[in-house]
């Protein structure tokens, strides 16, 4: 998970980061940084720089550790897992049942993984944010750019027309992980009529989708021609 060179980086950026015996990182992460909402840039300050992007700075202090999961690991993301000390399981913090953070969209994971895993994209493009996204909800009660809802809805929002096969399949491994959900999933996706605005949505409320869950209605139309064209079956 992390090399030579990452160490060297991390050494000289963040001292109070060190090794772990299992090869994974842990220790005191102190950062500023500042985001600004209107343009959608998100900057991380160093010793030094210049707030060039007109944001909302913040700075803080986390105590936080970053492990590889393990292959038979039950969970939706295959990046290393990062835990926070003090912050455990909650949805409006995007923290996982397993205690760790929802750092991106499942779609998104694949753009970490090209050609390989690199660990100082994962920490200053994910870590950082996080943390910065922690700080904010602590300070406005809000989360400081858009987010997706929670489980399968929030898994349908981001979900986009798929390159191939494997983009298909891959959704619907993360939509069966949630077996309160995924029937209902199952039963749009397979029914002979369109999916439309007054479909019932796939949340415990079951509302007309289009005054329920939008970005959950369009994921699932697109979804559904996708699996009719790659011959994907559900």
């Amino acid at each position: 998970m992390v090399n030579a060179t990452d160490i060297d980086w991390l050494s000289e950026r963040h001292p109070n980061l060190k090794l772990t015996a299992t090869g994974g990182v842990s220790g005191l992460v102190n950062f500023s940084a500042t985001y600004n909402r209107q343009q959608d840039v998100f900057q991380i300050l160093y010793p030094g720089d210049e707030d060039v992007v007109g944001g909302f700075a913040l700075a803080g202090i986390f105590n936080i550790s970053i492990e590889e999961r393990s292959p038979d690991q039950d969970s939706a993301s295959r990046l290393p897992a990062l835990g926070i000390v003090g912050v455990t399981k909650n949805a409006d913090r995007h923290i996982s049942p397993d205690n760790s953070a929802c750092l991106c969209s499942p779609f998104a994971e694949k753009d970490f993984y090209t050609p390989a895993f690199a660990f100082r994209p994962y920490f200053e493009q994910l870590v950082i944010p996080f943390l910065y996204s922690q700080l904010h909800y602590e300070r406005e009660k809000d989360w400081p750019w858009a987010d997706y809802s929670h489980g399968n809805l929030g898994v349908l929002e981001a979900y986009n027309p798929a390159a191939n096969r494997k983009d298909v399949e891959e959704c619907l491994r993360q939509l069966r992980r949630d077996t309160a959900t995924w029937p209902r999933i199952r039963a749009v996706l397979t029914q002979h009529g369109a999916i439309s605005d007054s479909t019932p949505c796939i949340c415990k409320w079951r509302h007309r989708m289009a005054k329920c869950h939008q970005g959950t209605l369009r994921g699932l139309q697109q979804l559904r021609l996708d699996l009719r064209a790659m011959h994907v079956k559900t």
